[in-house]
């Protein structure tokens, strides 16, 4: 909903999983308030987010009335709820929306920026520039809100260096956080019918691992690689790159990649590694595929989990006696 727009890669209602033509308040506490009680029992809290469309470009009563709604359910919720955040488009951000927004008890907006480089938006027909990022994102950011930018890998003349260059431009841009969506060719949209294929698999991994080490270093959170496990996905998707784990697959090559540059910094074959229970699994890989790699390159790890670690890790080396 909102948007005018039809990207190469669009079928947002397989996407979001959501087909209805008009969602109410009504349906927003229907949807809600269970939640509510679950995340309560689980000593959690969360923001309610409006998510699929282009919210910024729904009607302005419409939209309000919505923003009305989550206030009172979070009013409602006992602290459970902190907050609301939108996804939009960056051509539909002006400071007189953002300030509508915060008013309305708005936290936090996510721009679709999907690239910042001029032949990928084009070939892409998003129907925004680089320039409309940086923009919109100076006027959420001017606000007090939080911002994110969401970025994809492998559209249409895509490379290995336009993402990191996209993620460069989304440091600049003074993003808060960022979301990485790896193309997924969805059946009945432009990319399916070009019979698209874009990165392959490894190389989605091994790019998005890269951009993870490039927004650590620049003190940018990633909260999400890959789009949310879903049956309809799976269903509809023609090509690309997609996997129920792929978030973990990617963090499990940036950790592999970390442990192995303070190998090499601490030189020797045998080392203990630090790491909090949550972290361990991952560090390991799937199936165990990094203590593989580890083997075959002949490195010996003992890996201890450890909750006190607050630093990712801490990585002893040992003598080989031991």
């Amino acid at each position: 909903l909102g948007c005018p727009h039809k990207c190469v890669f669009c079928d947002q209602s397989t996407i979001s999983g959501e087909r209805r033509k008009h969602y109410t308040p009504d349906m927003l506490a229907e949807d809600v308030l269970p939640r509510i009680e679950r995340l309560k029992r689980k000593g959690k809290t969360a923001e309610i987010a409006f998510f699929g469309g282009t919210f910024t470009g729904l009607p302005t009563d419409y939209m309000t009335a919505l923003l009305d709604k989550a206030q009172i359910l979070i009013a409602q919720s006992g602290g459970v709820l902190t907050g609301v955040r939108c996804s939009t488009r960056p051509d539909f951000i002006t400071a007189d929306i953002v300030r509508l927004f915060r008013d309305y008890g708005g936290t936090a907006i996510e721009l679709g920026a999907q690239s910042m480089d001029t032949d990928v938006l084009r070939l892409s027909r998003r129907g925004h520039t680089a320039e409309d990022v940086f923009t919109a994102a100076h006027i959420i950011k001017e606000s007090g809100l939080e911002l994110g930018l969401q970025m994809m890998t492998g559209l249409p003349s895509d490379t290995r260096e336009k993402c990191i260059s996209t993620a460069q431009d989304f440091i600049r841009g003074g993003t808060d956080t960022v979301r990485i969506y790896p193309t997924v060719v969805m059946r009945g949209t432009v990319l399916a019918d070009m019979e698209y294929t874009g990165f392959t698999f490894a190389e989605t991994v091994s790019i998005c691992a890269d951009l993870l080490g490039l927004f650590a270093e620049n003190g940018v959170r990633v909260i999400r690689v890959g789009l949310n496990a879903s049956p309809d996905v799976r269903d509809n998707m023609v090509g690309g790159n997609y996997a129920d784990a792929l978030g973990e697959i990617v963090l499990s090559e940036y950790y592999y990649r970390r442990i192995v540059a303070a190998f090499d910094v601490l030189g020797g074959t045998v080392f203990d590694i630090k790491i909090p229970r949550t972290s361990a699994s991952v560090l390991r890989g799937q199936r165990g595929s990094n203590m593989a790699r580890f083997k075959g390159n002949g490195i010996s790890v003992r890996i201890t989990e450890d909750n006190t670690v607050t630093n990712f890790a801490e990585i002893t080396r040992l003598n080989i006696t031991e």
